[in-house]
């Protein structure tokens, strides 16, 4: 009999996890063993208001469930010998029931590890044992003999003893779900640890429970789990839901005192397209090359910046501390995912995934995006947004929009006062042919950030974000009209909104209007200062084309466009073009 490949999944958000004492736990007998964390798949921490309050990261730790779970199939997939999953750590309960459901029943064996507040050791073999006496003895709702033709989404609610009360899941609803096709409660009468003598049964009856809610409610869209219990319990509880059959997958957190938020919706389409990293040495090194050359145009730019170069907003003294802040920056070698600034530790880092995307995007754009990068969050801390203050400033849309439009204009106008001033009077003779790349390089940016996170394709286009696309895209044509150097903070000093409306959409999780098309009344809007532009569709211009040019990462189409509304407002856009 060919020995097994064990491999360690370890869901280690709250803690860290020694595999040392996990070796000790698992059978002596393999080929090989292999640990998987969630933290080097980018999971982020959850931190901790109050003895009640957590504020969880559920985006970032649904991508980095979905990556570990990639990994995990590829290694099954892949390997010339068994592999036994074993799953241990601490995190949140809706975590150990997105990977349940990610592995499902039939990824192989799969075993928990799961140590109790005593420091004892359960360790439950899922797919050894034989069928005991249920766990579930409270069951309720279920509708085998009649089955409901009810649609919109069946509430199934897990218990190891505790119960809740209807008003609390259909409040969750009414929410987030498609309407209520009704309750499922699947609950212990006894508080009865789920241990090594019961789990494989547990597992085994909730998998059964699972199929007949299924014929239960054969119209219903899909399913909402809420459970009340140990990780083992919602790892399992996972395990047995299938949302491909199903329909969907609402993943509830308990989060005192409002009651339940989501945590997870399945399938979960958006991580399914975040970038593969290969640690190959000669990605590695490439990623390393792009770094390198980052830092170099950064050190160059800071060494030759002067107060000048910033915007004649500022105040000498204000431009003074800026560039003496930015010069006393250090940097560290590429960690993470994304980007790293710490004014109070005076670092900065990129992460490998962004590394990644922008090799991909042309070597004249590296330097500029590491500047602009850099330049837009130095000028966030002036504008008192920083790593202390700026969780949940995202669910303020229209404030973190103002804040990021003039870090924007900030970065970029301080980019190409600087290039033009170095570039001495033959820049100055021409200073769209500087200006145009630059702004350009803006609306790369933001296309790179999101390719890092939605690969290829932006699916999932939230409205705030196609906002900042449409006022660069036009910003970027607008800068094609400059003839004069001294004109390029004219192109800045007031406030630019661009926008499609009305657009169809619906509120995702964080309450973020996500974009699902246009309507048959759909105009762009501009307002400079204080005037307002309309356009709406004609044979020569279709407003709704904007959503698909960005969703693909289409710049050329957007300039096109956008040459029209420069075209037909032109006095209004460009007052600097006699």
């Amino acid at each position: 009999m060919d020995l097994p490949i064990q491999v360690l999944l370890c869901l280690d958000v709250d803690t860290r996890v020694d595999e040392e004492e996990i070796l000790g736990k698992v059978p002596p007998r393999r080929r090989e063993f292999r640990a998987l964390k969630l933290s080097q798949f980018g999971a982020p921490e959850t931190r901790r208001l109050d003895s009640v309050r957590t504020v969880i990261d559920w985006l970032g730790l649904g991508n980095a469930v979905m990556k570990l779970a990639r990994e995990a199939r590829r290694i099954r997939d892949e390997a010339k010998a068994p592999v036994e999953f074993y799953i241990t750590g601490r995190a949140p309960l809706p975590v150990f029931s997105m990977l349940g459901v990610e592995l499902s029943s039939w990824a192989g064996p799969q075993t928990l590890l799961n140590r109790r507040q005593d420091e004892s050791w359960d360790i439950l073999r899922l797919n050894e044992g034989s069928p005991g006496a249920p766990y579930f003895d409270l069951v309720e709702g279920l509708h085998e003999e009649l089955p409901l033709d009810a649609t919109g989404t069946v509430a199934v609610f897990i218990s190891a003893g505790q119960a809740v009360s209807d008003g609390t899941i259909r409040s969750f609803i009414k929410q987030h779900g498609q309407g209520l096709a009704g309750i499922v409660t699947l609950r212990s009468s006894k508080a009865v640890f789920v241990d090594a003598q019961n789990a494989a049964s547990i597992a085994e009856e909730l998998v059964r429970l699972f199929k007949a809610i299924q014929r239960s409610y054969h119209s219903a869209s899909g399913v909402a789990l809420f459970v009340a219990g140990p990780a083992t319990l919602a790892y399992m509880a996972g395990r047995a839901c299938n949302p491909k059959a199903l329909g969907s997958a609402l993943i509830a957190n308990y989060a005192p005192p409002e009651g339940y938020e989501l945590a997870f919706e399945l399938p979960w389409n958006r991580a399914s397209k975040t970038i593969d990293l290969s640690q190959t040495p000669e990605h590695q090194l490439a990623r390393m090359k792009v770094w390198g050359r980052i830092r170099q145009g950064i050190e160059s730019f800071r060494r030759t910046l002067e107060p000048e170069d910033l915007p004649p907003q500022l105040s000498l003294e204000e431009r003074t501390v800026f560039i003496q802040r930015l010069r006393e920056l250090e940097f560290t070698e590429p960690e993470g995912a994304g980007f790293y600034l710490s004014t109070s530790t005076g670092r900065m880092t990129l992460g490998e995934g962004l590394l990644e995307v922008i090799r991909t995007m042309g070597e004249d754009f590296w330097e500029p995006f590491g500047m602009l990068v850099l330049l837009h969050e130095l000028f966030h801390v002036d504008q008192e947004l920083t790593s202390h203050n700026y969780f949940g400033v995202g669910r303020a849309g229209v404030a973190l929009e103002e804040m990021d439009y003039w870090a924007d204009a900030f970065a970029v106008g301080t980019l190409i006062a600087h290039a033009l001033r170095e570039g001495g009077s033959s820049a100055r003779r021409s200073p769209s042919t500087v200006m145009v790349p630059l702004v350009d390089s803006v609306l790369r940016g933001i296309e790179a950030f999101d390719r890092a996170t939605s690969g290829n394709r932006l699916d999932v286009l939230p409205e705030r974000r196609l906002r900042r696309y449409l006022i660069w895209a036009l910003q970027r044509e607008r800068a094609m009209t400059v003839k004069e150097w001294d004109q390029i903070w004219e192109l800045f000093k007031e406030r630019l909104v661009v926008e499609l409306a009305p657009l169809r959409g619906h509120l995702d999780e964080r309450h973020d209007k996500i974009v699902l098309g246009t309507t048959p009344d759909t105009e762009l809007f501009v307002v400079l200062g204080h005037q307002l532009m309309r356009f709406a569709k004609r044979p020569s211009f279709d407003p709704g084309g904007f959503i698909e040019a960005v969703q693909a990462f289409n710049r050329n189409e957007m300039q096109r466009l956008m040459a029209y509304v420069i075209h037909e407002k032109r006095r209004e856009l460009t007052p600097w073009v006699k």
